[in-house]
């Protein structure tokens, strides 16, 4: 899992001591364990498995001697991690020497037979003053190491595997539909806008063409007033118009008797 062990045992921060379970006698087995432990004086100490040990002899003897020196550990202050095997994959949280009431912490390893494969499950069935997680979480190994896999639940079930895989494959399917919809969705009332807008462009668009023709036939209809009544004076000009020369300084308007006009001398004259 790279994690590489040889430098701290190089280093003499580590001691690992291996031996196999023999003989009936169980307690001289954990006799050579105090003295290896007294030798080093340790602070943290992994037996794997403890069971090998407890369960050598099928009586209560090896389970009081894996007690024992569990005592003997905790007397000294010495951290203990005990592995103990169980028997069957649906076996049932127990364990055969009876540390479960003396340990602190109880990390439950099991394994998940689903679609075909084989998932390690991992929960803390206690640990005494602190809280923790009563969910199960999928316990990966790879070359990175040891790595617990966030809980996914779908449809109330918790799910490993090839079966998280496939569920979240569905749910990014999913949710790139509803993403690709949504898109879809905003592109279509973009459209819808753009042709609002172009339609009133062209209603502004008319409205102003209407104002500049009222403008225009305005101006023309005032234009043509002005240029009539200039027309009718320049042609009183040209006529000598009899308003026109009356108008002249010096001039007297002719009577004229169907306005009542008397004649005077100087009109009997034939004055002009």
């Amino acid at each position: 899992m790279g994690i590489k062990l040889a430098p701290h045992v190089k280093s003499g921060m580590l001691k690992m001591y291996s031996t196999r379970t023999r003989g009936p006698n169980i307690e001289d087995q954990f006799g050579t364990l105090r003295t290896k432990v007294l030798e080093y004086k340790p602070k943290c100490l992994v037996i794997d498995p403890l069971s090998a040990l407890s369960m050598k002899l099928a009586h209560v003897a090896s389970a009081d001697a894996a007690q024992h020196f569990l005592d003997f550990l905790k007397s000294g202050g010495i951290t203990a991690v005990n592995t103990s095997m169980m028997d069957g994959v649906s076996a049932g949280e127990g364990t055969s020497a009876g540390i479960s009431t003396i340990a602190d912490t109880w990390i439950h390893l099991s394994y998940l037979v689903q679609d075909g494969e084989r998932n390690r499950a991992l929960t803390i069935v206690k640990s005494r003053g602190s809280g923790h997680s009563n969910q199960v979480r999928e316990l990966s190994l790879s070359d990175e190491g040891v790595s617990l896999t966030d809980v996914f639940v779908a449809q109330g079930k918790v799910l490993m595997g090839v079966a998280r895989w496939e569920w979240e494959q569905e749910e990014q399917a999913v949710t790139r539909r509803t993403q690709v919809a949504a898109e879809l969705k905003r592109l279509k009332l973009q459209l819808a806008q753009a042709e609002a807008a172009a339609r009133l462009q062209v209603v502004q668009t008319e409205m102003e063409a209407r104002s500049a023709e009222i403008a225009v036939l305005a101006d023309a209809t005032g234009s043509a007033s002005t240029l009539v009544k200039t027309d009718r004076a320049v042609l009183r000009r040209m006529r000598h118009a009899d308003d026109d020369i009356l108008e002249r300084p010096g001039t007297k308007r002719r009577p004229d008797p169907k306005n009542g006009d008397k004649k005077t001398n100087g009109d009997e004259d034939g004055a002009v």
